[in-house]
């Protein structure tokens, strides 16, 4: 649990540094516009090295095969033709969601794009419980819809407000 809470904890504040860059980017330069994709490639960069130091703490807690076995699983996978559709697929619905994500920090706040991301995610999570090719399924459970159900309910008490005051 505390993992999990650490996890949204880091994505939360990566989101607000993305949405501060931009936010000062543009009070220095209001007459440009800041790269996105330079701040996706910074983002990754980080992002890689820090997943990189996390490999002691996967093997210690993650998985149960040696570094040698997963590497061999591993490249079994990027190496076998089967697989690159699903990679592929991956790594396409990555791109495209991270590219939104930081659109809308562009565009919007970081309040929004945390907001919706814990939408994102149980929604996300229901295209899991289809019996994929090569993937298989997984099981409903009862809790990702009321995850789901209790984080639109907050989204919508969040944004009432904005609401009311365009309705005057």
């Amino acid at each position: 649990m505390l993992g999990l809470m650490g996890c949204y904890v880091f994505v939360s504040a990566s989101l607000v540094l993305k949405e501060k860059c931009f936010r000062q980017f543009q009070a220095e330069y209001p007459s440009k516009s800041l790269d996105r994709d330079l701040v996706n490639l910074t983002e990754a960069l980080w992002q890689g090295m820090i997943l990189w130091l996390l490999w002691p703490f996967n093997f210690m807690y993650l998985t149960p095969l040696s570094v040698q076995e997963y590497f061999t699983v591993c490249k079994g996978i990027f190496t076998d033709p089967s697989e690159f559709a699903v990679i592929g697929i991956y790594w396409t619905a990555h791109v495209f969601y991270l590219m939104t994500t930081t659109l809308m920090l562009d565009k919007q706040s970081a309040t929004v794009s945390v907001i919706v991301q814990a939408i994102a995610v149980p929604l996300t999570s229901l295209l899991f419980c289809f019996n994929w090719p090569r993937l298989g399924g997984e099981s409903l459970h009862a809790l990702t819809i009321v995850g789901l159900v209790v984080v639109c309910i907050g989204f919508l008490t969040y944004e009432h407000v904005n609401v009311l005051k365009k309705r005057t």
